[in-house]
């Protein structure tokens, strides 16, 4: 692979990065106060849990089996009202040098909805032929979480 070319997709890495922070502070509104009560808001309160995760190489099938079996799950939580939403992103053109390459976010209407996230009764009720406490071992052996972040959202146009 030439230098030049190397050089460019180090640099389009680095500006979809910018790029995505950018965006995920806007949508978070991190350039205000974070003592905002309802009444304050522009919009329905929401609190954004955002966790980076590093998945190394040669373990992205096996951490996307493991996203899937999480996925009900979460619609499961999304539909007793326990969270308003999940996602999954991936970083484009991550390499083994960066901190993070994928990344979920969980959506709450309430800060307490972030406590006990993944109540085993309702792990149960979704896979009842599997053990909760395995999962989260595979879970953690497929990938590493480098860090997790809550933001609250000040305002937003659209989604």
């Amino acid at each position: 692979m030439r230098v030049s070319t190397l050089f460019n997709k180090v640099a389009l890495f680095k500006a979809s990065a910018f790029l995505i922070v950018i965006a995920l502070a806007y949508l978070a509104g991190t350039l205000t106060p974070l003592a905002i009560t309802q009444s304050q808001a522009t919009v329905p309160l929401q609190y954004i849990q955002v966790d980076y995760m590093k998945v190394p190489e040669g373990n992205l099938q096996k951490y996307l089996e493991i996203e899937k079996l999480w996925r009900p799950v979460h619609n499961e939580l999304i539909t007793l009202g326990k969270k308003k939403a999940w996602a999954l992103y991936g970083l484009p053109f991550a390499g083994a040098n960066d901190e993070y390459n994928y990344l979920t976010l969980n959506i709450f209407e309430e800060f307490e909805q972030m406590e006990n996230q993944y109540p085993p009764e309702i792990f149960s009720q979704v896979h009842p032929d599997k053990n909760q406490e395995e999962i989260d071992q595979k879970t953690r052996e497929a990938r590493t979480q480098v860090r997790s972040d809550v933001w609250i959202l000040v305002d937003q146009i659209g989604l």
